[in-house]
């Protein structure tokens, strides 16, 4: 009997199950939220810099945007770290032990 997990190993594991069930889907949708997180961030961050720069304005709202920006690249290069790295993680996964944890999560709770 396995003690008992965090809401968050649970989470985890349901997670990395998926992904090794579906590595092929999972990682496009992982790709995909790179390159929409990278795009939004870059066209925060340019118009949050270029419109204070541009009018000279030290509106805190530009400054809100351009640190939008900046979180969302830097998200997206989170993201595209995990994908790159995926193959190489992939080899050293036991993929049954992963799928029977999961398995025997139970559900999360929703008070939890």
């Amino acid at each position: 009997m396995h003690p008992a997990k965090s809401r968050f190993e649970r989470r985890f594991l349901r997670e990395l199950a998926r992904l090794v069930d579906d590595e092929e889907g999972t990682l496009r949708r992982y790709s995909l939220i790179t390159w929409g997180l990278a795009i939004a961030g870059g066209i925060f961050l340019a118009v949050g810099i270029f419109t204070a720069a541009a009018a000279g304005s030290r509106l805190f709202w530009l400054v809100v945007l351009a640190a939008l920006g900046g979180f969302s690249c830097g998200f997206g290069m989170m993201y595209s770290s995990a994908v790159q790295q995926w193959p190489i993680l992939r080899r050293y996964i036991n993929t049954q032990l992963v799928r029977d944890d999961a398995e025997q999560t139970q559900p999360l709770p929703l008070s939890e």
